[in-house]
């Protein structure tokens, strides 16, 4: 594994902590860390190895627009994630990573549940260099396109619809759905 210095490893997940579901820059994370990008690439890569984490590529289907290539950060355990960010459940719920927190389960339940599932579909995610996103594309072998939004809020809002709205203008009818899991009644 090449572990060098074992601070560095623990610096690296808890930048990793605060960075879940969101782009993976491994330069910025070397630089926060006090690290060389090799040593991040490496451990990140170790850490994937041993299923503590798990990227999401980025979903590309030749879209005229230019997307973003980063991957998303999950950890494989949302336990040990919110043991990691060493939070009372009631901070946290109120705290601003509680939304990566939501989305990060969400997406590493969908991920166990495609192993056993009759339908064959990868995860990934969609984000555009003007900002649009949606958190979670789920793609069938045939291109059929479900894409998810995950909103820690008690309500939705047709802003929240954006992305979803753009992807089934840009793909047409390999658009089946889309769905919005937010925390409301």
């Amino acid at each position: 594994s090449n572990i060098q210095n074992i601070r560095y490893f623990e610096t690296l997940l808890s930048l990793l902590v605060a960075r879940v579901g969101n782009l993976l820059n491994i330069s910025e994370t070397a630089r926060d860390g006090k690290m060389s990008s090799s040593t991040v690439g490496r451990y990140i890569s170790l850490l994937e190895a041993l299923y503590l984490i798990n990227t999401q590529t980025n979903w590309s289907n030749n879209l005229t627009t230019r997307i973003i290539k980063s991957p998303k950060i999950y950890f494989n355990d949302t336990g040990l994630l919110t043991s990691l960010l060493d939070m009372e459940m009631e901070k946290l719920f109120s705290s601003s990573i509680w939304g990566a927190v939501l989305e990060n389960f969400i997406f590493m339940e969908l991920e166990k549940q495609l192993t056993w599932s009759i339908i064959d579909a990868k995860l990934s995610h969609f984000r555009t260099t003007s900002g649009t996103e949606i958190d979670i594309i789920a793609e069938k072998r045939d291109g059929t396109i479900v894409g998810i939004e995950v909103k820690a809020s008690a309500s939705v809002s047709p802003s929240d619809l954006q992305g979803l709205k753009y992807l089934k203008e840009k793909i047409g009818d390999k658009f089946h759905k889309g769905i919005i899991f937010y925390t409301g009644k």
